[in-house]
């Protein structure tokens, strides 16, 4: 089966996604980020905001959404969770497929980059699956690192995540981040020169 050029890009937290984005927009790609496009929407001016702030009020802070507010509010509560999730996963996807049919009539490549592909059970069609993936160990240093994370809140979220040898099985391409920035480079670039060779 021919891999196409177009990548979605995901993998577990702290694996070095934004990394192997940044290298793969070096690289000639067209690049869109579904975490963005959710800060985005949620902004004062984004088509989620309102809705948001009518289910969740506590979590406007100086007329923006305070994501660390919201992010408390929903961590540990399953249904304010997918209520959460059923107001912005509909408008994440329509700008996603608006994004995919510019990319195609304007001639393209593109990376996706989804965190949760696999866990929102996404399909989407046409796509080479890149699964970046690090040791637990610098794993988890790079997310201790962020502002406002704690051990408990770093567990919870490997928690929600599929396993990252799980993601390395369904992957087309697995990118190991765990060694350097350059080794991860000649790893992205080694794996574009394929996807050209195939799609020659």
């Amino acid at each position: 089966m021919m891999q196409s050029q177009n990548i979605i890009l995901t993998g577990s937290i702290g694996t070095g996604k934004s990394y192997a984005s940044k290298v793969l927009k070096r690289l000639g790609y067209k690049s869109w980020d579904a975490d963005l496009v959710t800060h985005q929407l949620i902004s004062p001016n984004g088509k989620a905001f309102q809705k948001v702030i009518d289910h969740f009020p506590e979590g406007l802070k100086d007329g923006n959404i305070d994501r660390q507010t919201l992010g408390k509010i929903v961590f540990n509560d399953l249904a304010k969770l997918k209520l959460l999730e059923s107001i912005i996963h509909p408008l994440v996807a329509q700008d996603r497929d608006h994004f995919i049919k510019w990319a195609h009539i304007n001639h393209q490549k593109i990376v996706l980059e989804i965190p949760l592909y696999f866990e929102t059970k996404m399909n989407l069609e046409n796509f080479s699956i890149v699964v970046t993936s690090a040791p637990i160990f610098i794993q988890k240093m790079r997310v201790m690192r962020r502002k406002g994370m704690t051990e408990d809140k770093f567990q919870c979220i490997l928690k929600r995540q599929m396993p990252d040898v799980e993601k390395c099985k369904k992957a087309d391409f697995i990118i190991h981040t765990g060694l350097s920035y350059g080794e991860t480079k000649r790893q992205i670039t080694l794996m574009i020169k394929r996807l050209n060779q195939k799609n020659a």
